[in-house]
């Protein structure tokens, strides 16, 4: 509702905590988890006649979870998808023809699953009906590569590996067809990866790359090759990204000499993709961020920030949905 106040989500040293805004600090809802690193999305369910928000949230170690946005409760999902899929566990979701997408599961690196229409947690077939089943595509590369994102596009979804971009159009399985777009020039880290109304950016190797649904091309490689030389061998894994109000946010390993060893992200790459214009933050240490209402937030490893219980922080996520930075009792933004 409009004026509920606002919940924040975060996952920290395997545990998952809320923060409602106007209260004094963190809750913790649940834990025990083996991975920090969720990909999430947002949904609907009843309860008792009511509609609810709930947060799906999943990776590929420990599968499935929601919160719910009624009492902040998390509950484990044990998904239905029949016997030829009982342990499946997605690394990424999507969300597509109100139903919800999942890939990156470990021994399935060329599938693509898709649960029932408004049904989340059942994901298996109807033979007699297959418009309201859930199921798999496959599409294999025959290269090594797999599935590592999920981005909706316009008016249909957009399925990224390592080297090649698929599209996913169609409004139920009858209609469901998935065709090769176009390569990255890769490989893509997938934490990178954002979409941006008419526009795919992630990072490559070999720079910044951008898909607008026709072509693929490299974002201004003369004046980024400096920045992109300096990256710290190896952790280009690190990168992460978001997009707010037209302006893709990259974090980055950049060294200023070629002796320096980073171990965390220090520089922020920001690309207008109305202007075609980059401005370069230095000195900015983001583990992760996520934008919401105009505002870029993030979470910096070593930052001190109010009196902080723990010095560590990872992926996040929020309930109507805002996303922040999480340390015990404190919250912050950026709004660059």
């Amino acid at each position: 509702r409009p004026d509920d106040a606002d919940v924040y989500v975060a996952a920290a040293e395997g545990a998952i905590y809320t923060y409602t805004m106007g209260t004094e600090g963190w809750v913790k809802r649940s834990e025990g988890y083996k991975s920090d690193v969720w990909s999430s999305v947002t949904y609907e369910t009843t309860e008792g006649g009511a509609t609810v928000d709930i947060l799906i949230l999943s990776n590929a170690k420990d599968g499935m979870i929601a919160v719910y946005g009624s009492d902040l409760r998390v509950e484990k999902k044990a998904l239905t998808i029949g016997d030829a899929y009982a342990e499946v566990k997605f690394a990424t979701l999507g969300r597509h023809a109100e139903r919800i997408w999942g890939t990156g599961a470990e021994g399935y690196p060329d599938s693509i699953f898709y649960s029932r229409p408004y049904d989340p947690f059942n994901w298996t077939n109807v033979a007699e009906t297959p418009e309201l089943g859930g199921g798999v595509i496959n599409q294999p590369t025959w290269d090594g590569d797999k599935f590592i994102a999920l981005e909706p596009f316009g008016g249909y979804l957009l399925a990224v590996k390592e080297q090649t971009i698929f599209e996913i159009r169609g409004t139920d399985p009858s209609s469901f067809t998935i065709t090769e777009a176009y390569g990255t020039d890769g490989p893509v880290e997938e934490r990178s990866i954002c979409t941006d109304r008419t526009s795919m950016l992630y990072l490559s190797q070999n720079g910044i790359g951008l898909y607008d649904g026709n072509t693929l091309r490299l974002l201004s490689r003369d004046a980024l090759y400096e920045t992109m030389r300096m990256r710290m061998e190896g952790m280009d894994s690190a990168a992460r990204a978001c997009v707010c109000n037209h302006i893709y946010y990259l974090a980055m390993c950049i060294k200023e000499s070629e002796s320096d060893v980073l171990s965390e992200n220090n520089t922020v790459l920001e690309y207008d993709t109305e202007r075609g214009t980059f401005m370069v933050r230095k000195g900015m240490r983001v583990k992760d961020f996520f934008s919401v209402g105009g505002t870029v937030y993030f979470t910096q490893s070593r930052l001190r920030c109010c009196a902080t219980a723990t010095r560590r922080a990872a992926a996040i996520w929020a309930r109507r949905w805002n996303v922040c930075g999480k340390r015990h009792g404190s919250i912050w933004a950026r709004p660059i």
